[in-house]
């Protein structure tokens, strides 16, 4: 999986599957941190794209993640209590396997016996599999968070 070291305040978009990538420093008041917010970004805030398998039956999907207008848009880590200093470096790890663990590819339909010829399945907001993307983008089991020291 990715990491970030992020810089507070502005938006980054990452590839959860490639390197990590790091962005300038900045400044930042030392001491305990002890919870981490992140913001995510009206419209889409994550794309997947990947196979499921379940009871001998395949499902391929692709879809944006746009969480609805009514929910909270931001991920609250806490109970981290690490500690913020000179030269150090905050690393976000995105952990897409959470965005997925509540998805019953099943409810996409009949799914086919071979992986190869599974049609790529429709993914509607308000169906089961995009109302479970919605609130696992958002979990805190989503994101990890270490702070390493300078």
């Amino acid at each position: 999986m990715a990491s970030t070291t992020k810089r507070v305040g502005e938006p980054t978009r990452i590839d959860a599957l490639a390197g990590a990538v790091e962005l300038d420093e900045t400044s930042a008041e030392g001491g305990t941190v002890d919870a981490v917010k992140l913001v995510l970004k009206d419209g889409a805030v994550a794309h997947v794209r990947g196979a499921a398998e379940r009871d001998g039956k395949h499902w391929r999907f692709e879809t944006d993640i746009e969480p609805s207008e009514e929910v909270v848009r931001a991920v609250e880590l806490i109970e981290l209590d690490q500690t913020l200093e000179q030269g150090s470096a905050v690393h976000v790890r995105v952990q897409p396997k959470a965005w997925l663990d509540l998805c019953e590819f099943s409810r996409l339909g009949e799914g086919s016996t071979d992986a190869e010829s599974a049609q790529p399945s429709d993914i509607a907001a308000d169906d089961q599999v995009g109302r479970a993307l919605s609130i696992g983008v958002r979990s805190p089991s989503a994101f990890a968070v270490t702070i390493e020291e300078g």
